[in-house]
């Protein structure tokens, strides 16, 4: 049941929140993906808004726009509570192919068509050797996603509407 009070939270790209049961967090995705994770019996949660699969090797300072430093922030949220990553519901959503059949042909465009698949492999990989199962996704596909996640309840409203 929603909250008398909601507090609303919008997630910019790379972006990063973790927050209690009076909440809910939503974003926009493209090609990025958005890891969503909600502790059934403590009601908290959050999502990261990743938008690259790994960071740089030259970039020293951790940001959760990185598919591993994003996964990293949520352990750390997990220690803090005591909690071990397999107690809480795991869900991705995004990494959709934003540029259409004749655009991805232009050689300067074909690096950045994959970034969504990547983005989706990477998130699946890292939570696969983290041990968490997923719970529920929604990826790929060639249009973008808007994304709202309830913290009183872990549900993920999804408003996709080509795919």
């Amino acid at each position: 049941m929603e909250p008398e009070i909601v507090k609303d939270i919008f997630l910019q790209p790379g972006g990063f929140y973790w927050g209690e049961n009076d909440t809910r967090i939503r974003t926009l995705l493209g090609s990025c993906v958005a890891l969503c994770f909600w502790h059934p019996y403590s009601k908290v949660g959050g999502m990261a808004h990743i938008m690259l699969p790994k960071r740089p090797s030259h970039i020293p300072e951790p940001h959760p726009k990185y598919a591993d430093d994003a996964l990293e922030s949520f352990l750390k949220q997990f220690q803090k509570l005591g909690e071990r990553p397999g107690r809480f519901v795991c869900k991705i959503f995004g990494g959709a192919s934003m540029f259409s059949p004749e655009e991805a042909q232009l050689e300067e465009v074909k690096r950045i068509v994959e970034i969504g698949e990547k983005n989706v492999e990477s998130v699946l990989d890292l939570v696969r050797k983290a041990n968490i199962d997923l719970t529920a996704s929604n990826t790929g596909g060639k249009s973008h996603r808007k994304i709202y996640f309830s913290l009183w309840d872990g549900e993920v409203y999804m408003e996709n509407p080509k795919n």
